[in-house]
């Protein structure tokens, strides 16, 4: 921040996209989080940490098949979550009956808006 008098202050600022899936966006993200792996390598280290239970393997690219991932062993690849409220419809989830399924492909027409945004950025960001 400068101030040139007491009244008026300028604040630097940076251009924003309006849409958050544009490359430009995406590509500030990658940037982002691979400063915070590099600048603050003492919170997380690659290989570090175990998977949780259950995972969602978003594979490479969008169109790629998604499905469930229960990790066997000691499996310690980079991961990410998404913590959000579940809207009032019909969240997807996973229970004993749906699980065999879930681990050979998720369709995506009852998830919500939220959750097929999140598979599409984790794609983005290149991690699976």
């Amino acid at each position: 921040m400068t101030s040139s008098s007491s009244s008026s202050m300028k604040i630097a600022s940076r251009h924003v996209s309006k849409n958050s899936c544009s490359p430009e966006c995406i590509g500030l993200a990658k940037e982002w989080l691979d400063d915070c792996l590099q600048s603050h390598s003492g919170y997380w280290k690659p290989g570090l940490y175990f998977l949780p239970t259950r995972v969602i393997d978003v594979g490479e690219h969008p169109g790629d098949l998604v499905r469930l991932h229960v990790p066997g062993g000691a499996q310690k690849p980079q991961y990410v979550a998404l913590s959000y409220c579940w809207d009032s419809g019909n969240p997807l989830t996973t229970v004993q009956k749906t699980l065999k399924a879930h681990q050979k492909s998720i369709v995506f027409g009852s998830s919500s808006a939220t959750f097929r945004d999140a598979v599409w950025v984790t794609q983005q960001l290149g991690i699976r």
